[in-house]
């Protein structure tokens, strides 16, 4: 299991403010399963005081009690309630894999560039940068996705 060093942590600190004046305030951290994303969010929210969101628990709760039909159509707009709901300038964000389900018909990165024009957001990526692009899955996986680094900023682990 990867952790997060005191070194990455304040990469991530320093990359908020730099982030924060853009038009889309969008930071990835990119990397494998535990490679210690998680555990950075964590740390960083500790040491300023920025609040880490769960986003998978969060939508989960929210598109539980909708149809499929429904989530596909909601999706977007109860993402970007989660994150509006926020009461911070910049929010810590993990566990969005539930984001890139084929069956909601969304585009993940597009989506965190619409949430993340009125509010800087961390986001803990699990994949890989490879160029110019993040990669989410396996090209065989339903949920692969390959997005060009484009109006975002990344920190690869």
């Amino acid at each position: 299991m990867g952790g997060c060093n005191s070194h990455v942590a304040d990469k991530v600190i320093n990359s908020i403010a730099q982030v924060g004046n853009n038009f889309s305030k969008l930071l990835m951290l990119v990397g494998p399963v535990f490679s210690g994303k998680t555990q950075c969010l964590k740390e960083v929210s500790e040491r300023i005081n920025i609040p880490y969101v769960n986003i998978g628990v969060e939508l989960s709760k929210k598109l539980i009690e909708l149809s499929v039909k429904q989530q596909v159509l909601r999706v977007s707009e109860l993402t970007a309630e989660i994150v509006s709901n926020i009461h911070s300038d910049v929010a810590l964000v993990d566990n969005i894999e539930m984001l890139f389900n084929p069956d909601l018909k969304v585009d993940p990165i597009r989506l965190l560039l619409n949430c993340s024009r009125n509010k800087t957001l961390v986001v803990a990526f699990s994949g890989k940068q490879v160029g110019n692009s993040i990669i989410y899955a396996e090209p065989h996986h339903p949920e692969y996705g390959k997005f060009k680094i484009n109006d975002y900023e990344v920190i690869s682990f």
